[in-house]
């Protein structure tokens, strides 16, 4: 199994350079009552091969959302929004064994490709309206909630001499984030 660091690709439609930003860590801090659409940043480290003839190389075939503030993704919402929202889906093969709503994952998302990826919002009381494929969060009050993600890492030996992949092993990894919620923006 590789090595796995995991950061968050953040959007804000607030940034008005649209810039798509990577988290430093698993723990962040987002202005409550705006919506983050994320997806994770996810950094793999193969093992070196014990054997000069094979390569390990890894990569992230796809990822799923499982959770906030404790209800999972396809669970009703604070706005009684059920279920898995719009998004960009991964091959069935390559979202086996995950749990939550899965999505394809991508690299370096592009602020495009960001709106087809999850979209939370977390606040003090529930808006008077939203949008249906964001996930709404009634926190009660301004604290640190939790986004639970899971990434399904498929890691390969390869022969070094004709490319072909001898043996792969999938597992799912667990990537808890801290949310810190702060005061919100002014609309100035």
């Amino acid at each position: 199994m590789p090595q796995v660091r995991a950061q968050l690709w953040m959007l804000s439609e607030f940034d008005s350079a649209q810039q798509v930003y990577r988290s430093a860590t698993n723990e962040v801090t987002w202005p409550g009552g705006e919506v983050l659409h994320f997806a994770p940043a996810i950094t793999l480290e193969a093992p070196a091969s014990p054997n000069p003839l094979y390569a390990v190389r890894a990569r992230v075939t796809a990822w799923s959302f499982v959770s906030s503030h404790g209800v999972s993704a396809t669970a009703p919402d604070s706005m009684d929004q059920i279920g898995c929202r719009l998004r960009t889906q991964p091959a069935p093969s390559d979202a086996a064994g995950l749990d939550g709503c899965t999505y394809r994952y991508l690299e370096t998302p592009t602020a495009t490709d960001m709106h087809m990826q999850a979209h939370a919002f977390w606040s003090v009381g529930n808006p008077l309206e939203m949008c249906r494929d964001i996930y709404v969060y009634d926190l009660g009050q301004l604290r640190t909630t939790d986004l639970v993600i899971q990434a399904r890492v498929l890691t390969e030996l390869v022969d070094a001499i004709t490319g072909q992949v001898v043996s792969e092993r999938a597992e799912i990894v667990t990537l808890p984030f801290a949310v810190t919620l702060a005061v919100p923006r002014s609309a100035r």
